[in-house]
């Protein structure tokens, strides 16, 4: 089973790991959920629908593995207005 984070703490803890700054003030929340909103709608209509060669073959935790640190980059951009 994957590990996913939940709490600001968590997430927090996750971005020197994944080699990103952390969370920076909360700016556009209504973009960032459009743009988290088409990477997934794009990752199901080319991985089931077009079954494009290279995500339709792909191990779902590869996909996974790939998409998770820039996803937890846009939904803690939502989350959080810096250090607490």
């Amino acid at each position: 089973m994957a590990y996913v984070a939940t709490s600001p703490e968590q997430i927090r803890a996750i971005f020197p790991i994944v080699g990103i700054a952390g969370p920076q003030p909360r700016q556009r929340a209504d973009l960032r959920a459009a743009i988290i909103n088409v990477i997934t709608v794009g990752v199901i209509v080319s991985r089931h629908l077009t079954k494009s060669d290279q995500l339709a073959s792909a191990d779902p935790a590869e996909v996974v593995r790939l998409l998770r640190p820039s996803m937890l980059w846009l939904m803690a951009q939502a989350d959080h207005n810096g250090p607490r």
